[in-house]
């Protein structure tokens, strides 16, 4: 939150962070209900995490593709 809104007091980033994370889940499973969790996005304590196991990540795919194809270069 420190990040995102430096200047800000505690308790305002929080409900910045509500509001961003809300928009988040929404924008990631638009048909999600009210309230339900989010597949893809869940909260620990302050932390957020994004489930890998049900996402494909361009930089990860990306990474491990260049990978392979640098010993087959040589």
């Amino acid at each position: 939150m420190e990040a995102l809104w430096p200047d800000m007091p505690y308790e305002a980033t929080l409900r910045s962070l509500r509001v961003t994370l809300h928009a988040a889940r929404h924008a990631l499973e638009p048909e999600l209900a009210p309230r339900s969790p989010s597949a893809y996005l869940h909260t620990e304590g302050e932390l957020i995490r994004l489930d890998r196991d049900l996402i494909l990540i361009d930089a990860d795919e990306a990474t491990t593709v260049a990978a392979h194809a640098l010993p087959s270069a040589r």
